[in-house]
């Protein structure tokens, strides 16, 4: 293998922020918090490097400070970050599960793939991962809310359980004919997750709920107009505080068993 000239974009000692003295007073946190502990979560940006001052950055001070780790595929050098020359035998996204494979595997439970124009809402994603094992070859394809359109998209996020990640890279990446990643990677990941019998967990609810728009735990929105960034949706999802309105009882669900002797 050769070196090549795409770039990983690492935040070495990114800490994860407890919004807890941000979030509507009138809000339990303790659920959110402990979801943060139990269902750890790398997140890894596709982007390009012209898009690192406009929604790289605001992704590193927004949604992703709430991922376990964050990483960014297809960034230059910059001095906030430091950078991490991996091999590549043609796809910058499968040389990118490969090396979260060998240097985080241990880090998260689950792996999150999205681009730079997606926010996502982490304490919803950990509500729905919460009941999954991360043993079992699972995944999920999230559709974001288009904010510009006030429509789903066809395009979305996945999120890999670590059993997953370990087959996509032992076993699928093998098979360069049924899996290379070379194009779209939403279709071209679906074809290599087929080659491991992954199966997909159920995003019942998300984000579509009956006949309105949004489920009320939307995990992710997408956006490209400039009037819509991610200090607005942060704020509007953190900050803002309603008067007279309390927070509704929650519960988590149930585990789901699974026999792995």
């Amino acid at each position: 293998m050769t070196e090549s000239n795409a770039y990983f974009r690492e935040e070495i000692d990114y800490k994860v922020r407890d919004d807890s003295n941000f979030v509507s007073k009138h809000a339990n946190t303790d659920i959110a918090n402990d979801l943060l502990k139990e269902v750890r979560i790398l997140c890894l940006i596709n982007t390009i490097s012209d898009n690192y001052y406009k929604r790289d950055v605001h992704i590193k001070y927004t949604w992703g400070k709430r991922c376990q780790k964050l990483l960014f595929l297809g960034l230059p050098d910059h001095s906030d970050f430091d950078a991490i020359n991996v091999s590549t035998e043609g796809s910058n996204l499968k040389d990118a599960f490969q090396y979260i494979y060998k240097h985080h595997a241990n880090d998260a439970e689950w792996f999150l793939l999205t681009d730079d124009s997606t926010y996502v809402v982490m304490e919803n994603l950990r509500f729905l991962l919460y009941p999954y094992h991360a043993q079992t070859i699972t995944y999920f394809f999230i559709q974001p809310v288009h904010l510009d359109e006030g429509s789903v998209t066809t395009k979305g996020s996945f999120v890999l359980s670590k059993q997953t990640l370990q087959a996509l890279v032992e076993v699928a990446f093998q098979l360069k004919q049924q899996c290379n990643l070379l194009n779209n990677y939403n279709n071209q990941l679906k074809k290599c997750l087929q080659t491991i019998n992954a199966t997909a967990g159920d995003t019942y609810g998300l984000p579509l709920l009956s006949n309105e728009c949004c489920s009320p735990y939307t995990i992710a929105f997408t956006f490209q107009s400039r009037d819509v960034n991610m200090a607005v949706i942060e704020f509007l999802l953190y900050r803002i505080h309603k008067f007279g309105l309390s927070q509704v009882f929650q519960k988590l669900p149930e585990k789901q068993y699974i026999n792995l002797g």
